[in-house]
């Protein structure tokens, strides 16, 4: 059994299309997989996850029903959850608090809020302030509009929902090869990387300092900063 990510729409995307989008970045072919539960016949998409660092399998699936109506043995097996609203609707704001208790109380590592333009001012929808001041750090927030990279029929700006995914270390995870080689390769190459755990470890320590200093900065500090901590995870990773 692979680990579910449970995603659910409150707006105008549909979830299956959701779906769909984070496949086509992944650039993998659509392969439907089912899961027999006690009480429930459960659908999902395959999703391929391949790191520098491990390499796993996930699976997909779109719930349009209420959450209280998972069945527990479909709920212990979500890890992740990517929540879909639209922006201008700001009766959104009193389902937030129900979605992080969701969230806390089946210990769902990796959750996302997912939207379009999301708003300067809260007369034309919700702002990024009240959002993240409401999620108490139970979610990211992802504006697919924020997405420098829209290639790929307009599906790269799924690539940071993806990138959440991969950056999480999933219950079923099988290393790559080449760290499992470790052991064979020579004092330089261990150095190596002991020096880029040693990087992580820093890095770690940044975000959460970063997360509770960002409760008082402004939706553009936030980005410059988390701007600066997605280049340094990006160096680390490509150095080799």
């Amino acid at each position: 059994m692979c680990p579910l990510v449970i995603v659910k729409s409150f707006g105008s995307g549909k979830s299956e299309e959701i779906i769909k989008n984070i496949l086509k970045v992944t650039d993998q072919q659509e392969e439907q997989l089912e899961f027999k539960f006690d009480s429930y016949n459960l659908r999902a998409y395959k999703c391929d996850l391949i790191t520098k660092y491990y390499e796993t399998q996930v699976a997909l699936f779109g719930f349009d029903e209420d959450l209280t109506s998972i069945p527990s043995d479909i709920l212990k097996n979500i890890e992740a959850a990517l929540f879909y609203f639209d922006s201008d609707d700001r009766s959104f704001l009193s389902k937030v608090d129900a979605l992080c208790n969701f969230v806390k109380c089946n210990k769902i590592q990796v959750a996302a809020l997912i939207t379009r333009n999301i708003s300067e001012d809260d007369l034309h929808g919700i702002t990024y302030g009240e959002l993240k001041k409401l999620c108490k750090f139970c979610f990211d927030i992802v504006d697919l509009n924020d997405q420098n990279d829209l290639e790929l029929d307009g599906c790269g700006e799924y690539a940071e929902v993806l990138d959440l995914l991969k950056n999480y270390i999933w219950s079923n995870v099988k290393h790559s090869q080449h760290i499992n080689d470790a052991s064979h390769e020579s004092s330089s190459d261990i150095d190596g990387i002991e020096e880029q755990l040693n990087s992580f470890e820093e890095l770690l320590k940044k975000v959460q300092c970063f997360k509770e200093t960002s409760k008082t900065l402004s939706r553009e500090e936030v980005l410059n900063n988390a701007e600066k901590l997605a280049e340094l995870f990006v160096n680390i990773i490509n150095d080799d």
